[in-house]
């Protein structure tokens, strides 16, 4: 039968070895001790950290107040936020006045994201107002996103058929021409292209015609050469004619410039924060309207003006350009609804 027994001298080697391991780590763990010491007693004589003194003077001005939550580093301003918490109502007056002020601080934006915690429902005119007027679209996007945080909408939908009371276009310039390349001529647009794939031609005739992609030419025969050109052979004359049925007239535009004029009421019995969107068709916006937004008390009404420039293209014959623009109105944080307002401009 086996045993684990050590000889003398195996036990008298293990002892040794087990007694230098631990005078090892006696001797690690008073250095650490001492060093650990040694920092302590260092801290005790630089005074307290660095985050335990004040970054900003006390008492501080409102001046000095908003330059610290607009301009200062980043610490600075989380200790101004935090004074601001130490009376919310005083901090919602400073901030309206500091965002009204001309001319207006650096970085405002930071200021108007503020109201998110300390706004209230009746600063959303406020906020709208500098949304529609900034120049900055960090201030506009900013101020908009505050509004939105202090609305509270309903939970559903609400039937905004009867918002609209007046919906039209008032002309502050009598129409003029608007520059065309290539007015009057010819070319093969987009809507040629897409004319030819589902015509069943060759995808390599229509790779061949590509460099014409919306390049003008004067009249119709300029542009049939072309066509040629890129398609030579007489087997090919069928195909050059099944191109030049797609090709179209580059129509000069007339541009008439006025104001969209909207006057809406809030039929619900409770505020309504309305967001007013604007499509054009049969023609163009050079400047596409934006969406405007009107908070409104319950039978409260208000009228908005929208400067747009509208552009059409002139039809062939007596007819005259005109262009069609929708109206859509929801509440914020709602779809718009499927009816529109629409209202046809005459150029």
């Amino acid at each position: 039968m086996m045993t684990n027994r050590l000889g003398p001298r195996a036990a008298s080697s293990l002892l040794s070895v087990l007694g230098s391991a631990s005078r090892v780590a006696a001797v690690l763990f008073v250095l650490l001790l001492a060093v650990g010491t040694a920092h302590a007693q260092q801290a005790a004589a630089d005074g307290p950290a660095e985050a335990d003194v004040p970054l900003l003077s006390d008492p501080l001005s409102e001046s000095e107040l908003v330059a610290a939550l607009t301009e200062a580093p980043p610490p600075v301003r989380l200790e101004a936020r935090e004074r601001l918490r130490d009376d919310a109502e005083s901090a919602r007056e400073l901030l309206r006045a500091a965002v009204t002020a001309d001319p207006p601080p650096p970085d405002r934006w930071r200021l108007l994201h503020l109201f998110t915690e300390f706004g209230t429902a009746e600063d959303i005119p406020l906020l709208l107002e500098i949304h529609h007027q900034s120049e900055s679209p960090r201030e506009r996007e900013v101020a908009l996103g505050a509004a939105r945080a202090l609305y509270t909408p309903g939970g559903t939908p609400p039937d905004l058929s009867f918002a609209v009371q007046e919906f039209f276009f008032l002309r502050t310039e009598p129409p003029r021409s608007y520059e065309v390349e290539g007015a009057g001529g010819y070319r093969l647009s987009a809507r040629s292209f897409s004319h030819l794939h589902v015509s069943d031609v060759p995808v390599t005739a229509i790779r061949a015609l590509m460099p014409l992609r919306d390049k003008a030419f004067a009249d119709r025969d300029a542009l049939a050469d072309a066509v040629r050109d890129a398609l030579p052979g007489d087997g090919r004359r069928r195909l050059r004619e099944v191109v030049m049925a797609t090709a179209e007239r580059i129509a000069p535009k007339r541009l008439v410039s006025g104001e969209l004029r909207v006057r809406v009421t809030n039929p619900l019995q409770r505020p309504l924060l309305m967001v007013l969107s604007f499509d054009v068709w049969y023609g163009d916006a050079p400047e596409p309207p934006g969406a405007r937004y009107a908070y409104l008390q319950p039978g409260e009404s208000r009228r908005v003006t929208v400067p747009v420039r509208l552009v059409a293209p002139v039809p062939e014959g007596d007819a005259a350009p005109r262009v069609r623009v929708d109206l859509r109105v929801r509440e914020m944080a709602h779809p718009p609804m499927p009816l529109s307002q629409k209202l046809y401009v005459s150029l």
